[in-house]
């Protein structure tokens, strides 16, 4: 480890970000809010009820909220580069030439929201030559599902760029990715009859978030807040999803199949216990604080313990809790605990504002409360 990663010390002025980057920000979070529950929405739709047109309710959430992320970042990348002969700001980045300018967060989302709604194109057009489907692992399913990732990549990106840094608005964009990202791939996966996603996928994907809420703001509470977030986001789909598809189903005149389970089938892939993970890791990093150790081995061994605790009974996860399997789900969190760490330090080494942060006695061995 580096020394500018034990102290990340920087005497870069403080430059604030523009006004129109930090509403950009919060309207391109609220795009992958309303695509996650409309995403949420229509695979349960299409368990509960069957197969139905393009022009559906949720279809609506999970496109606008694509257009929605993809023209705020947009209009951000086009008032960066209005601005730039002018004003530019130090974290703006310059693709295809010089042409355009602006923060890399507002390209990776604004690319990742583009794809996103061209591969619905590719989806309309899958299902008009070979018929209505229920799997996520079609191609344009794939597509789709990848593209929201990398949309949801740029907005936690958005809110740590520059020398400014909006903690809530990135664990709560970290928090919403794990809570996509991770049942819906497993469920994916489970498609695929790979099994073993059930067993790495929870340690992998909360792993890494954690262990960058924490690595970046160097405060050990966010990595509670975040669990709590994803708690929260399992139960607004557990509890909105059904609702909304049974009020919706009976507007239109449907009735629900009678294979349908009367649960919600994304979140219910998701963690059980996640609070409680958030608390151990907040716990074990508080005591390593006051000792002053090595927060990044801190977080590896919190998370090696608490791994096990993502699947550890969980109704529909099948996974066999034998010494083995244990001691996978443990080595899984661990090592994206300990990667999640240095993809954290490499954040803060891009943005000064944070690093500057650390002079007040933050280091990569320390954390704060």
């Amino acid at each position: 480890m580096t020394p500018d990663s034990r102290s990340l010390v920087s005497s870069a002025p403080n430059v604030p970000r523009p006004e129109f980057e930090r509403l950009g920000a919060w309207v391109a979070l609220l795009g992958i809010l309303s695509t996650f529950f409309g995403l949420s929405w229509d695979i349960q739709w299409h368990v509960d009820v069957g197969p139905d047109t393009f022009w559906t309710v949720p279809h609506l959430f999970v496109y606008s909220g694509a257009a929605l992320s993809g023209l705020a970042s947009l209009l951000v990348v086009l008032l960066a580069t209005a601005r730039a002969s002018s004003e530019a700001a130090p974290h703006w980045i310059t693709i295809l030439g010089g042409r355009f300018r602006g923060p890399v967060g507002f390209f990776v989302s604004g690319f990742g929201a583009l794809a996103f709604l061209l591969f619905g194109l590719f989806d309309q057009w899958w299902h008009l030559v070979y018929g209505f489907d229920v799997v996520l692992d079609s191609p344009p399913h794939i597509g789709l599902l990848l593209s929201m990732v990398v949309t949801m990549i740029g907005a936690a990106l958005i809110f740590v760029q520059g020398r400014q840094v909006q903690v809530w608005g990135f664990v709560t964009s970290l928090a919403v990715s794990v809570a996509f990202a991770l049942p819906v791939f497993s469920l994916m996966m489970a498609q695929l009859e790979q099994t073993w996603a059930f067993l790495v996928f929870p340690g992998l994907f909360m792993g890494l978030a954690l262990a960058l809420a924490v690595s970046v703001t160097r405060q050990v509470r966010w990595a509670l807040v975040l669990t709590l977030l994803v708690a929260a986001f399992r139960a607004i789909n557990w509890y909105g999803v059904p609702w909304a598809d049974t009020v919706y189903a009976h507007a239109l005149g449907y009735t629900l199949r009678e294979s349908a389970e009367g649960y919600a089938f994304v979140p219910a892939l998701a963690p059980l216990l996640s609070p409680l993970v958030g608390l151990v890791v907040t716990g074990v990093l508080a005591f390593w604080r006051a000792r002053r150790w090595n927060a990044q081995i801190g977080m590896a061994a919190a998370l090696a313990v608490t791994g096990p605790l993502l699947f550890v009974g969980h109704p529909f996860v099948p996974v066999t809790l034998d010494p083995v399997v244990l001691a996978v789900g443990a080595a899984v969190a661990g090592a994206a605990g300990w990667l999640g760490w240095q993809l954290g330090v490499v954040i803060r080494h891009a943005n000064p504002r944070l690093e500057r942060r650390g002079t007040q006695g933050v280091t990569s061995g320390t954390v704060r409360p």
